[in-house]
């Protein structure tokens, strides 16, 4: 942990002293927060602690700060940014009636965890010859992710259903025809080939793939999970593992301590990072530096373009995905992702989750123009 004050300016009048407290892993954030605030204390997430906030005004923080009553009840924190798209690491009735604001960076990552459903169904296809390209997914929570998974599998030619009541809701009229369908979750297992999990971590949702979830999959299918570990109950998948042909997982229950039982189970395994992207990384930073801004008005922060100020951070541009072949798409999406090096260091070293994670050096997105 480390102090930086520094006098600030903003919004054409001398700004009240705040102190801020944000998690050291939050990239590119420091020059621009060291220069614009009054005083930044900077610690990993674990760390953070009611004593380090007693006197803060405002907290950056990525999931590992559980910010609830034990954390927050006596500081005077009135603002919590998460550069993270979850939201079941915040007490957010509790900060609703503390009168703290929060914002969370709702988005910033989805293309990146697009990219690695895709790229560990290419692994699957390369190694194991799982074409899926003919195959029907079934994307369970249609959000931010969800939509750009359903958008690629549109490209490539898969049939895609969708479970999502609320976002059904909200887009009746959305059954294009005969390809696309929102149906129920029992219609999705039963029918999917390929199921990924795209929900946020909820009551509701917490525990949601258990043994009647898993009994309800259409038997040789894969399950694909980079929402919440909470959300899949690991007793029932390893009951009913031999039900399904392959099993991706990128987030745990416990972690960072992790059941060496599911993970031997596992096809592909890694550490948290399917949303690990370089440009979804800048695009969170940028996106808590810009309500940071905003809430204290501060103009330098709220008009922040992290893009312009970082090099070479640009999403590499690759053909048309229709083009490609099935062997073309997957070849490439393991070139610009070899997702396997990671599985490799977890299998050797489970305890090491999360310094893998935090030592994860952040891929590139990429952007595929569909044809005209």
């Amino acid at each position: 942990m480390f102090d930086c004050v520094l006098t600030v300016s903003g919004g054409g009048f001398e700004m009240e002293k705040i102190k801020l407290v944000a998690d050291v892993d939050i990239p590119y954030i420091s020059d621009i927060l060291n220069s614009n605030m009054e005083t930044v204390v900077y610690a990993k997430g674990r760390d953070i602690d009611p004593v380090m906030l007693k006197d803060a005004d405002a907290l950056l923080i990525r999931t590992r700060t559980k910010c609830n009553a034990g954390l927050l009840e006596g500081s005077r924190v009135k603002f919590i940014a998460s550069a993270t798209i979850g939201e079941d690491h915040v007490d957010i009735p509790y900060c609703t009636r503390s009168g703290i604001s929060v914002y969370f960076a709702k988005g910033c990552n989805s293309a990146g965890v697009m990219q690695y459903v895709y790229t560990a169904l290419s692994v699957l296809y390369l190694r194991f010859g799982y074409d899926f390209f003919g195959k029907t997914i079934g994307v369970v929570g249609v959000g931010n992710v969800g939509s750009k998974v359903v958008r690629m599998a549109e490209r490539l030619g898969m049939r895609v259903l969708m479970c999502d009541p609320p976002r059904e809701r909200a887009e009746t009229g959305r059954k294009n025809g005969k390809k696309n369908l929102f149906v129920s979750l029992d219609e999705l297992l039963a029918a999917s080939d390929i199921v990924t999990l795209h929900v946020p971590l909820t009551e509701e949702t917490e525990r949601m793939a258990d043994n009647a979830f898993f009994e309800k999959m259409k038997e040789g299918a894969v399950l694909i999970n980079t929402s919440r570990g909470e959300v899949v109950d690991d007793d029932a998948l390893i009951r009913h593992r031999s039900r399904l042909s392959r099993v991706v997982l990128d987030v745990w229950n416990g972690e960072p301590e992790i059941a060496g039982s599911l993970l031997r189970l596992v096809d592909i395994a890694t550490p948290h990072i399917a949303g690990y992207s370089r440009q979804g990384k800048i695009n969170g930073s940028n996106m808590v530096l810009n309500a940071l801004g905003r809430y204290f008005r501060n103009d330098v922060l709220a008009a922040a373009d992290l893009y312009g100020m970082i090099p070479d951070s640009s999403p590499v541009v690759i053909p048309p995905v229709e083009e490609m072949t099935p062997d073309g798409f997957s070849r490439k999406m393991v070139d610009m992702f070899p997702i396997m090096v990671l599985d490799e260091a977890l299998r050797n070293s489970a305890a090491a989750f999360e310094n893998l994670r935090s030592g994860y050096r952040y891929r590139n997105e990429f952007i595929s123009l569909p044809l005209r």
